[in-house]
């Protein structure tokens, strides 16, 4: 009976173990430690037994209650902190940040102290991201918020606001408060971009930065017109290029709706095709002929009036429009030349560096030429030097799409960019054009006129037809015939005109 009753005691205390770890599982907070009792001590009763259980039952109950109020307590307060910070920097974010800033223009409107209100952007982060990889991003991210805290004063807040976007308010205490902003603002820009370390052995990884400061009350007392202040004043910085600070300004702020408003008029004129294809005549030079036209895109704007192409084209390429623009000229230009562009005669028509990759793009113009009925013969398409930079196998691919189709290729401003004698070798071009800043200063600059001198004989040991831009003038004309170049194009032989103008000018005998 004895020996029965150790053996009962000795799978009971083997159960208690059991039961242990299983309350130890159950709470993070406290664990319980069961010790059985000795199986000498068990021998006789069932008393013994049941309180044994029982003392277990009231322990596992413990820690059900321990973990049940952890779960109450805790998981409230959990929430709120993921409400109020970043769960990656553990910075404050952008809504705490928010209301912070509106206690700090109440408290400058009351006392008259003054706060900045900085916003810092990140450069290169994306590449970082793109080449080593997000969890790598997050340690860079985590590690700029660490550094801008260490910068900053115990009391003032530091804010995550976005992406690769932090913000900080500080409080000044001088009169200088424009200088101690701005040293504030470099302490934290020098601080950001020293190396980060990821791990040892690795590459360490340098970041750029740039910042935009607002202050209060002098840009305002309302927390969105502050950050909105400080958000213009970084743009400012961004594109005055990487380590730039700068203060908001109240011109920015004109400036920053003319700019919005021309783009929301230049997205209407694509649209609906208010720009116009101009055309600017190519010469051949000898017989003084016009051999075709270069199509230029030119906008007359309602109150603007002529917009330069300068001032519409880059924010063509910002907006993504290009491709919009660039098949709303060829179409009208397809429709223009019909009835006046002879058999043998050209248009030339630019195509963006960005348009470069999308190898959709032979396509879209074939479409375009094949509804207006244009033969692919009188259409060649000019791509200039710094499109080259990107995808070669890319641009060959849709070069040798455009030969196939019968369509030439010309290589616009040569000189001035990143082309090679890799890049003339496989990618064909058919012609070559010389850049204007080498045609107009040749005459009274020995080492342009050698840099013609040497592209004329390159091009002609590879076969390819030359071009010479920005020729104003009779004598420039003269001197490049004098050395074998065949075409000109430039204000000596006309403007960029319209197209009933072109039509009249290529009929006249």
């Amino acid at each position: 009976m004895e020996s029965h009753h150790r053996s009962i005691c000795a799978r009971l205390t083997v159960f208690v173990c059991i039961l242990g770890a299983l309350v130890l599982s159950l709470s993070a907070i406290a664990g319980i430690l069961l010790v059985a009792p000795e199986a000498d001590r068990l021998v006789t009763g069932s008393l013994e037994l049941l309180a044994f259980a029982a003392a277990v039952a009231a322990a596992l109950a413990a820690a059900l209650l321990l973990k049940a109020r952890k779960e109450i307590t805790f998981v409230p307060l959990e929430a709120s902190a993921f409400a109020r910070h970043d769960p990656l920097t553990g910075l404050v974010n952008r809504r705490v940040f928010e209301a912070d800033l509106r206690k700090v223009a109440e408290l400058a409107k009351v006392n008259g102290d003054v706060y900045q209100v900085l916003v810092i952007d990140l450069d290169r982060l994306r590449a970082v991201n793109d080449l080593q990889g997000h969890a790598v991003g997050d340690a860079v991210l985590c590690e700029v918020a660490k550094r801008v805290r260490q910068v900053v004063r115990k009391g003032d807040t530091v804010a995550r606001l976005a992406g690769d976007e932090f913000a900080v308010i500080a409080r000044t205490d001088g009169p200088r408060f424009a200088d101690e902003s701005m040293h504030l603002a470099a302490r934290l820009l020098q601080a950001i971009t020293r190396p980060i370390v990821i791990a040892p052995g690795k590459t360490d990884i340098t970041i750029g930065a740039c910042a935009g400061i607002a202050l209060a009350p002098n840009d305002g007392l309302d927390e969105e017109i502050l950050l909105h202040a400080a958000y213009i004043a970084m743009h400012r910085a961004k594109d005055a290029g990487e380590g730039t600070i700068r203060f908001f300004e109240r011109r920015m702020d004109e400036e920053l709706y003319e700019q919005a408003q021309l783009e929301a008029d230049l997205k209407a004129a694509v649209e609906g095709g208010t720009i116009q294809p101009y055309y600017q005549p190519l010469i051949e030079m000898r017989e003084q002929r016009i051999w075709g036209f270069e199509i230029l895109a030119r906008w007359r704007h309602p109150t603007r009036g002529a917009v330069p192409p300068d001032a519409f084209i880059p924010v063509c390429e910002r907006l993504g429009l290009t491709s919009a623009l660039m098949a709303s000229v060829l179409r009208q230009a397809c429709k223009d030349v019909r009835q006046w562009l002879r058999p043998d005669g050209k248009l030339a028509l630019n195509i963006s560096p960005n348009q470069l990759k999308d190898a959709s793009l032979p396509a879209q113009i074939l479409a375009i030429l094949r509804e207006e009925g244009m033969p692919t013969s009188q259409l060649e398409v000019e791509i200039t030097e710094t499109a080259l930079v990107g995808d070669i196998d890319a641009a060959k691919a849709i070069f040798d799409a455009f030969h196939e189709a019968g369509i030439e290729v010309s290589l616009d401003d040569f000189g001035t960019g990143y082309s090679s004698l890799y890049h003339l070798r496989e990618l064909k071009f058919d012609k070559m054009k010389i850049d204007k800043s080498f045609v107009q200063s040749m005459q009274r600059n020995d080492e342009s006129e050698k840099i013609v001198d040497a592209i004329l004989g390159l091009a002609k040991s590879l076969g390819m037809r030359v071009v010479a831009e920005g020729i104003e003038d009779p004598t420039a004309c003269e001197k490049l015939m004098q050395k074998g170049c065949e075409y000109g194009q430039g204000y000596y032989f006309g403007k960029a005109i319209a197209a009933i103008d072109a039509g009249a000018q290529l009929c006249r005998p």
